[in-house]
């Protein structure tokens, strides 16, 4: 793992704006411990709303160099339910009002990571790019950003000279295509074919940066602690999951096979990837009152997942070997993800305005 150099760099200022739910939070957290490695001279501030900042730093190691600010936000001034300052506070039909609510910029900043999916980008990247956002991060799999983009161009649309396409109800999207590079929380050994296709569909260099989890800077609180001792502890067999692609990290890395229930966004995508990993077994899809499961089906993956019989036994196995390959990408300068935060840290200090999704 590459330190700090002794030879002088540019000073740079990195903002992090996550997406303002822990899953989101939290790679943020270890990506800013990774940039420090890196770079000497590197500020980094993470934004979110008052709540999340105040739990970050009364978790927050002492020595740690993160500075942390807070954007003023009142829930009630955007239709929110009161203390309404991460998704865990709401029910899904309030999302739309909290990504609106995310459009106040308090802050000039030379890069912005943010974690979020292509399809959330409009409700808040006009206002972003007025503020000199340069960089954001993108938190899924490069294979269901792959697919979920090419879905969009591929949708009924008119052309124009100045976009490389054109949807009336998101006309933001047109700057996926106006960055230098993009950040991806995958690695290749995960993820390659999707990011062949995320490279063939944006035309840009895909920087693979992961996986993002766990941090020095991770807001550690006596209940999560607790919770990742469990994660790791060898009695788990399996994790049942959503499939979003911060938690199919998660469970990858404590190398346990995944019962797979995706519910919308990338995650049918990520479950194709996992299903074809030989870790996973879905049992449904949806959230919907059509998307019941009946008992037996669950039963009968748990059972194929845990016991001892061939099937079970591989898959075992092969999240174990998926583990270690996943702790392997930071062991060193010459891993993929070590590489490509190096090659991104080399960009930003020669272009100095790097946008990349």
């Amino acid at each position: 793992m590459p330190r700090n150099s002794s030879m002088a760099k540019p000073n740079l200022h990195v903002v992090l704006f996550p997406f303002p739910a822990h899953g989101h939070i939290s790679p943020h957290l270890n990506l800013a411990a990774r940039l420090h490695q890196y770079h000497s001279n590197l500020t980094i501030t993470l934004v979110s709303t008052p709540h999340n900042i105040a739990v970050i730093r009364s978790s927050l190691h002492p020595t740690s160099r993160l500075q942390l600010h807070s954007l003023p936000f009142r829930p009630a001034d955007h239709g929110l339910q009161t203390d309404s300052e991460s998704t865990e506070d709401l029910p899904s039909d309030q999302f739309e009002n909290f990504f609106f609510s995310r459009q106040s910029p308090s802050a000039q900043p030379l890069i912005i990571l943010s974690l979020r999916f292509p399809s959330n980008l409009p409700y808040a990247s006009s206002q972003i790019c007025s503020w000199g956002v340069h960089s954001t991060l993108l938190g899924t799999s490069a294979f269901g950003g792959a697919v979920y983009l090419s879905l969009l161009m591929n949708l009924p649309h008119n052309y124009s000279d100045s976009d490389p396409f054109t949807l009336p109800e998101y006309p933001e999207l047109s700057t996926l295509y106006k960055t230098d590079a993009v950040l991806i929380n995958t690695s290749e050994y995960l993820d390659l074919v999707g990011l062949v296709m995320l490279k063939k569909t944006l035309n840009l260099p895909v920087i693979p940066i992961g996986p993002l989890v766990g941090s020095p800077y991770s807001p550690i609180l006596s209940s999560e602690n607790e919770c990742k001792i469990i994660e790791c502890h060898k009695s788990i067999g399996a994790f049942l999951s959503h499939c979003g692609w911060n938690s199919v990290l998660e469970s990858l890395n404590s190398g346990v096979p995944i019962i797979g229930w995706p519910l919308g966004g990338d995650q049918p995508f990520n479950v194709t990837i996992l299903v074809k990993l030989g870790v996973c077994v879905e049992v449904a899809r949806g959230n919907l009152e059509t998307s019941e499961v009946e008992k037996e089906k669950v039963a009968d993956a748990v059972q194929m997942v845990m016991s001892d019989n061939e099937k079970g036994r591989d898959m075992r196995e092969k999240a174990k070997e998926i583990s270690k390959m996943l702790k392997g990408e930071w062991k060193d300068e010459s891993c993929s993800s070590a590489k490509g935060l190096a090659e991104f840290l080399k960009l930003i200090e020669t272009v100095n305005v790097c946008r990349a999704l």
